[in-house]
């Protein structure tokens, strides 16, 4: 399901300036998940990301700014309990890069768990869930069972930033 428009103008604007600021560290992951059978990287499947919540721990000073993009995503799949929280921040490559297909929770079934993809900003990068392309549209919510689904990275701005949330359903 698409959600357009999920946060008000204020609750957006300051998501967006506080996730694009120098103050927001990001940790550079040479995968997003796929390695060849030498455990190198297989590509230029490279990006940043930014855990704010897992393991039951909150783990960021910014995860505040998650918590009405949290209701709404519980409120919405009448999930549970949440389980992660983490930014992808995916930079321009002048070709898009389709990352590795993969399950978020791969020890869940499809319908223990329920994935969140919240843009941030507007390109021309999306997300391939079950075979349909979504394009990246800010304050946009895309929700899904835990199914397999990958990135594709943008070509027409410096960065894509989207935030990915999974709960548990119950």
């Amino acid at each position: 399901m698409i959600y357009d428009n999920v946060l008000n103008d204020s609750d957006y604007k300051k998501l967006e300036e506080d996730i694009s600021s120098f103050n927001f560290n990001w940790c550079f992951r040479n995968s997003n998940i796929a390695y060849d059978v030498d455990n190198k990287p297989t590509g230029n499947d490279f990006l940043f990301t930014h855990v704010l919540f897992a393991d039951d721990t909150v783990t960021s000073t910014f995860f505040p700014l998650m918590l009405p993009l949290v209701k709404f995503m519980g409120d919405t799949r009448q999930s549970k309990k949440l389980l992660r929280v983490k930014a992808n921040l995916y930079v321009n490559q002048h070709t898009p890069v389709e990352y590795s297909e993969h399950r978020d929770q791969h020890k869940s079934t499809e319908k223990e768990v329920s994935v969140g993809v919240y843009s941030v900003n507007t390109n021309n990068g999306g997300t391939v869930v079950d075979g349909k392309r979504y394009k990246s549209e800010a304050n946009r919510f895309l929700l899904f069972d835990n199914i397999n689904h990958y990135g594709i990275s943008q070509t027409d701005t410096q960065t894509r930033i989207i935030i990915n949330f999974n709960f548990l359903n119950g």
